[in-house]
């Protein structure tokens, strides 16, 4: 299995509803051949949209890069909890992973989230909507299966939120504890799969970062 088919199951394994569009970035680092090729043999009857070149706003809810909307998900999320320092080893990566298998319950169950309403581009005024959970929003949709909602929820109510979110600020410490890669000393990749192959040729596994940032060809 390709590291890219590896992400991409992570992403089906997290995912609590049903698949039926895909619209990626136009960059080459989202929209190639590998992602047509898997996506399509994992849902057959996907339905495959694009952006609009130089429109980013094409991707408000996700990137919410609209003068009008709040601070991007990639900021407000990811730089904003982890930071801009420079992760590159295994250890870096699966504790990472770790983070994210909590900051997601964190987000989605507890931490409510505006909508803005109206079109951002034909209005000066902004208008939101109430603050609510991202689950709840999710559940209000009838998009969720009734017995992954109830998995959901019996999930929420077994959470302390207190609790939890000192679990990610530990890990977070951790996290930036974490010494970097040395150059010239390669890490195998292949230990942060989420489905780790039975075995991998060791120069197959090989891949140099840090300073030097090539990656050995399977």
């Amino acid at each position: 299995m390709s590291l890219r088919e590896d992400a991409f199951e992570r992403i089906l394994a997290r995912l609590p509803f049903p698949i039926l569009e895909l619209h990626p970035d136009n960059g080459g680092e989202f929209f190639n051949r590998f992602l047509l090729t898997y996506w399509k043999q994992a849902v057959p009857h996907l339905t495959l949209s694009r952006s609009r070149p130089f429109h980013k706003n094409d991707n408000p809810l996700v990137e919410e890069t609209s003068p009008c909307a709040r601070p991007r998900k990639n900021g407000s999320l990811v730089r904003g909890s982890i930071g801009f320092a420079r992760l590159d080893t295994v250890a870096h990566t699966n504790l990472l992973n770790q983070i994210y298998d909590r900051m997601w319950l964190l987000h989605n169950f507890f931490h409510p989230v505006m909508r803005q309403q109206g079109d951002p581009d034909r209005t000066t005024v902004r208008h939101y909507d109430r603050p609510v959970p991202a689950f709840d929003r999710l559940s209000a949709t009838a998009m969720l299966p009734p017995e992954r909602q109830a998995a959901l929820a019996s999930l929420r109510l077994a959470t302390n939120p207190f609790q939890l979110r000192n679990e990610v600020h530990s890990l977070l410490d951790r996290l930036g504890h974490l010494p970097n890669a040395r150059p010239g000393k390669p890490q195998d990749v292949h230990r942060t799969l989420f489905n780790p192959a039975p075995y991998l040729p060791e120069a197959a596994a090989s891949v140099t970062l840090s300073i030097d940032r090539t990656i050995t060809a399977r």
